[in-house]
């Protein structure tokens, strides 16, 4: 499945003419799925575990239940509702700014390159 996630990583970003603008946003992505130095686990499963599922699931909803049997990093492909929301929110004020601004970052890219926009859990593709 990683291979897949870097295929389909570097795909989308192919639809970028500015080969800067290429690179920029799958560094975001890549350096934002290590999560946070600590055993935040909370925070991990409502940033980094949500950035892996947006991504995953697009990539092939088939094999992401045996991904999460097997992997050793979380998946979480469930939206989350608004108390989850801030909940994460509270949560980033504790995490400190480098993390914060990774998975900000990320969210950004994410949302250019996969049309999901992770702040508020809103997919472009299903409006």
């Amino acid at each position: 499945m990683i291979v897949e996630f870097m295929r389909d990583l570097q795909q989308r970003s192919m639809k970028l003419l500015n080969p800067s603008a290429r690179d920029i946003h799958v560094y975001r992505i890549l350096t934002s799925l290590r999560g946070p130095d600590s055993n935040a686990f909370d925070l991990k499963w409502l940033t980094t575990a949500r950035i892996r599922g947006v991504i995953f699931v697009r990539i092939n909803v088939v094999d992401l239940a045996n991904w999460q049997e097997t992997a050793i990093m979380d998946v979480n492909h469930i939206p989350l509702n608004e108390s989850e929301r801030k909940y994460r929110d509270k949560l980033f004020d504790t995490a400190g700014d480098h993390f914060r601004d990774h998975i900000y970052d990320a969210y950004s890219s994410i949302k250019v390159l996969y049309d999901y926009d992770l702040v508020e859990e809103k997919d472009y593709l299903e409006s």
